[in-house]
């Protein structure tokens, strides 16, 4: 997959052939381009692979400057024209506002991004990203030896173990369905915060993490109310639109029936066949039905795949290539894996997707959904119930035994407790209190969940989320708590840029957004009522825990009841198999477990395996 990764060592001198492994394990599709860079002493090495023909890694040095090389990996979107060289790449384009104005460049700057910079003067490596933490970037340290890499697999390619499996990501994984913190599924592989600036001293082997910007600081109450807030909010999010469409060319959107894909489109300047919009689901979806509508209004290029018996064929072969992509660190339906092929095929680069819009209607965030008594929190031990009880009730409330040996669950109980205290302690300040499951929804799901998401896609095609805009997250931040429940502002833009999607049903209601409260209560009612019946028409875009109960069941019993899986140190062998088969009996609905069960049991294996590889080709130097 594209990334960055690399290796100082001082040490071994070996950091070259280990970051040519780290490359090879990235190296997903024979079409990446990469690019390496060794320093002089032999000490560092650093690589990039990415989705198209790599530039060499820039450079600055002279006029008494110490040499500065750059690995860069994503999209600046805007930067200062007083600090960077005209027509430079992203790459030289972040070294020069780095080597000008240090964390000064970084603190507004719009994109998508990781880069690591090497002093060579210094002997000292920066790693910096975008101020969300958009693209996971995990690393090592041990015993002078010092990894970084785009994915887990890579570290462990180059050499590198990330440690026995971590109890505490264990418990946030099947607690919350995703990791929260600098927590993975390792005991030492560790994430790098949002809006990081992270150093490594290769001559002290000390590392030293600092923050240009942080989303868990109070924004100040914006004054502006009303129609005024609305506009501000409008012209807000259409820059950011514009930010991340500067062409036409290559241009998807991800399209749904929902609101957020919706926006998007309707908001995008110009000629409405700029942008190919895709859609995917099963026969009759309300979202397929949505999508077609709009695209039809514009005249506007559509593609809508069908989930239909191949993709369950191959049910399994996609959920490995998923894990491999996100080393089984990302808890996911699969329903896109199919489709990753065509973005090429339908001449696709660039793809805006919806996530974030949540952010402006948190009545519809999933488990972070907002409900009367969350509008009515006013301490940070209700907050804290509220979460416990929401994020943690989808995986395993329903069991009749548990997955996990009693000293286990036991502990990770605690451990998921001890992260929700630790997830909300820097929010404390940020009033009103509800306000603070807004910086959450960022800090956890977005930045740990949403990013892991994008990686998928990372994998074939360059995303884009124009939710995720500093200027347009500050003044959300700052926006009352009622203004941001539900369809008010995504209402007021369509109803400025395009008022006939207004007339288009919004599949998660089954009414459209024009409708009145009474019509969408019933409207909503039937949806739900028809989609459970199995009525054309009202279907959900995927039907997975009725999958995994027919089509799927051999995929998950292979996974789940084979002895490699039921004999881990962690599991317990019974409450697997009563879980396994108090779903497929129909008796439970384990949908999630299952998933997450079999995400981590296949990213163990693979992380075994690659190990072995590696044990195989070169002597382990970290144990």
């Amino acid at each position: 997959m594209p990334g960055i990764c690399g290796i100082i060592d001082a040490r071994s001198g070996l950091a070259e052939n280990d970051v040519g492994r780290m490359v090879a394990a990235m190296m997903h599709h024979r079409w990446y381009g990469e690019q390496r860079y060794v320093a002089e002493r032999g000490c560092a090495a650093m690589a990039r692979v990415s989705l198209d023909e790599a530039e060499d890694a820039p450079r600055r040095e002279g006029d008494g400057q110490p040499t500065l090389v750059a690995i860069f990996d994503g999209e600046l979107y805007d930067s200062d024209a007083a600090i960077v060289r005209s027509g430079a790449s992203h790459a030289a384009r972040l070294l020069d506002g780095f080597a000008a104005n240090g964390r000064g460049f970084l603190a507004n700057l719009n994109g998508s991004f990781t880069a690591a910079v090497w002093d060579e003067e210094r002997r000292r490596l920066t790693l910096i990203n975008d101020r969300f933490g958009s693209r996971p970037l995990y690393y090592v340290h041990r015993d002078g030896r010092f990894a970084f890499a785009s994915s887990i697999a890579a570290l462990i390619a180059g050499g590198v173990s990330p440690g026995e499996v971590n109890l505490k990501g264990l418990s946030q994984f099947f607690t919350f369905g995703h990791y929260f913190g600098d927590e993975t599924s390792q005991t030492d592989a560790r994430v790098l915060p949002a809006g990081a600036w992270f150093t490594y001293d290769a001559q002290t082997d000390r590392l030293e993490m600092e923050r240009y910007h942080r989303l868990e600081d109070p924004r100040p109450a914006t004054q502006l109310r009303g129609e005024a807030l609305l506009d501000r909010l409008d012209h807000l999010f259409g820059a950011a639109v514009r930010r991340r469409t500067p062409d036409d060319e290559g241009l998807g959107l991800a399209l749904s029936g929902g609101l957020d894909a919706r926006t998007i489109l309707g908001i995008i300047d110009g000629s409405p066949s700029r942008v190919t919009s895709v859609c995917y689901g099963v026969p009759g979806s309300l979202d397929d039905r949505a999508s077609r509508a709009m695209t039809s209004q514009l005249g506007s290029p559509y593609r809508n795949y069908v989930l239909s018996a191949n993709f369950l064929e191959g049910f399994r072969d996609h959920l490995s290539e998923m894990v491999r992509l996100t080393d089984g660190q990302y808890l996911s339906q699969c329903i896109v894996m199919p489709t990753l092929p065509l973005y090429r095929e339908w001449g696709i680069t660039a793809l805006l997707r919806g996530h974030a819009g949540e952010l402006l209607h948190m009545r519809k965030a999933y488990n972070y959904s907002i409900d009367a008594e969350a509008l009515a929190i006013q301490t940070q031990e209700e907050l804290e119930t509220w979460l416990q009880r929401r994020l943690g009730a989808y995986l395993m409330d329903s069991l009749d035994t548990p997955v996990f040996r009693p000293n286990v669950q036991n502990e990770m109980q605690a451990l998921a407790r001890d992260t929700l205290r630790e997830a909300i302690a820097p929010l404390a300040n940020i009033d009103p209190a509800p306000q603070r499951i807004w910086h959450l929804f960022l800090t956890g799901r977005l930045r740990r969940e949403t990013s892991l998401s994008m990686v998928k896609f990372r994998s074939v095609v360059e995303p884009r989320l124009p939710y995720l805009d500093n200027d347009l997250i500050d003044l959300l931040l700052a926006t009352p708590v009622e203004h941001k429940l539900g369809d008010e502002i995504q209402s007021h833009m369509l109803r400025a840029h395009r008022p006939g999607f207004l007339n288009i049903v919004n599949a998660n209601t089954g009414a459209p957004l024009r409708a009145g409260k009474l019509h969408t209560s019933i409207a909503s009612f039937r949806r739900r009522v028809f989609a459970k019946l199995g009525f054309r028409g009202y279907q959900p875009y995927e039907r997975l825990g009725l999958w995994l109960r027919r089509e799927v069941a051999p995929v998950v019993r292979d996974i789940l009841l084979d002895e490699q899986c039921l004999e881990r140190p962690y599991f317990s062998a019974d409450g697997i198999r009563r879980a396994v088969e108090g779903h497929l009996s129909g008796g439970r609905n384990h949908t999630y477990l299952l998933m997450a069960l079999m995400i981590f049991e296949l990213g163990q294996r693979q992380f075994a395996e690659l190990g072995r590889a590696t044990s195989d080709r070169s002597p382990a130097r970290i144990a």
